[in-house]
């Protein structure tokens, strides 16, 4: 007969069970006092806020999250004007997580399977990734049709480069 090995948060279950078993009420409660604020706090920090910047010849009409979500995910192609979009983002970061989760509605993981999903397929192509917000403001102002996401904070030196107004839904 085999020995079964039992799943890991068995383990775990227990060695938190053995943390607080042995100790008081008042200990415990002192504890999760204790850290109370930590957890309530970082629910409160603000998300990256991010602004949406575009090249001089895209229409700056004010646009919903829900076109900026069909932008990023590649299933609105072109402007209105019937320029080519071409969606730009950073490689990582709070931004980049910010886009995807509040305006996209997916996680980074599920967001990074679609883009494979698609250019595996030959439906389309993920939007361009740059290192730094600078690289995108550059693209940017150099690429007809394009959009990128910098920090709401971020200081653009001249007038290159349109800033979206987008309508929030919530």
């Amino acid at each position: 007969m085999r020995n079964k090995i039992k799943p890991n948060y068995v383990h775990i279950s227990k060695a938190h069970s053995l943390f607080l078993s042995g100790k008081s009420l008042a200990c415990r409660t002192a504890a999760l006092l204790f850290l109370l604020p930590f957890l309530l706090f970082s629910s409160l920090l603000p998300a990256s806020e991010i602004s949406f910047i575009v090249h001089p010849s895209v229409n700056l009409l004010p646009i919903g999250d829900k076109e900026i979500s069909l932008i990023f995910t590649g299933k609105v192609r072109f402007w209105n004007s019937g320029e080519r979009i071409t969606p730009c983002i950073l490689e990582t970061g709070e931004l980049k997580n910010t886009l995807i989760k509040d305006y996209i509605g997916m996680s980074t993981g599920s967001f990074n399977m679609y883009w494979k999903r698609i250019l595996f397929t030959g439906h389309g192509n993920p939007p361009k990734t740059f290192k730094t917000e600078e690289e995108i403001i550059t693209y940017v102002k150099k690429t007809p049709g394009a959009i990128g996401i910098i920090s709401s904070g971020k200081e653009i030196l001249n007038d290159d480069v349109g800033t979206l107004i987008i309508r929030r839904a919530r």
